[in-house]
């Protein structure tokens, strides 16, 4: 599958790379897109390679402030924290916030997945305090402009979740996650990966909490849910 999306996104990408300008929208979301895929078999050189070039074609076409050299920013901050080179993701994720603040303003909701990517890479990093600093910062921007069902808030909120659970803060941790878990369900639906993810994370919290049964309960829907994908 992941070779028949490459080769699609390939040909679209000249498709939209002879249209030039008109098309400078569709050029970045083509590159980003193949760098999930380069991500996703391990081929991180590669999507490294594609978000720098969407970088790089944002800038020229739309400028180098654009919402778009923003979002890809953010993609570029997460590679870098999963390849756990976290001073190239601190000042990457700082550049995404910076275009935010200037565009958009300090509290728009668009920069709550950057916050939470920033979260993610304090998390890696264990900088727990920063961590759920960060988190409760993109928890609140959502509260305060955007629906709290927004799937934003869920990503929010388990990054808020994992931090209490590492600190041993259970009670809220189940709190956190119970509702990020309500929200992924609703936004996503109960097969989706993130809400099955959420599932075990929690059914983890209910085991450290004493709660067997219900830990049981959610260990089982969510191995019942990652069975029938395969």
């Amino acid at each position: 599958k992941h070779v028949e999306a490459e080769q699609m996104l390939d040909r679209a990408l000249a498709l939209h790379e002879r249209n030039g300008i008109s098309d400078a929208a569709q050029i970045s979301l083509t590159l980003n897109g193949l760098a999930r895929i380069y991500a996703t078999r391990g081929d991180g050189d590669r999507a490294e390679a594609a978000l720098k070039r969407a970088i790089v074609a944002s800038e020229k076409n739309r400028g180098p402030e654009h919402p778009d050299v923003a979002r890809t920013l953010g993609n570029l901050g997460a590679l870098y924290t999963q390849q756990r080179r976290f001073r190239e993701a601190e000042s990457t994720y700082s550049r995404a916030m910076a275009i935010w603040e200037k565009t958009s303003g300090a509290n728009h909701p668009l920069s709550a997945r950057t916050l939470t990517g920033l979260g993610d890479m304090y998390r890696a990093e264990d900088r727990l305090d920063d961590a759920i600093t960060t988190y409760k910062k993109a928890i609140e921007l959502v509260d305060n402009s955007l629906d709290r069902g927004h799937p934003r808030m869920a990503e929010a909120l388990a990054g808020a979740a994992s931090i209490h659970a590492l600190l041993g803060e259970f009670e809220v941790a189940e709190a956190f996650y119970k509702r990020a878990l309500e929200i992924r369900e609703t936004t996503l639906g109960p097969n989706h990966p993130e809400t099955v993810r959420t599932l075990e994370a929690l059914s983890e919290v209910y085991a450290k909490l004493g709660n067997t049964a219900e830990a049981d309960k959610l260990q089982d829907r969510a191995l019942d849910l990652r069975t029938r994908k395969r």
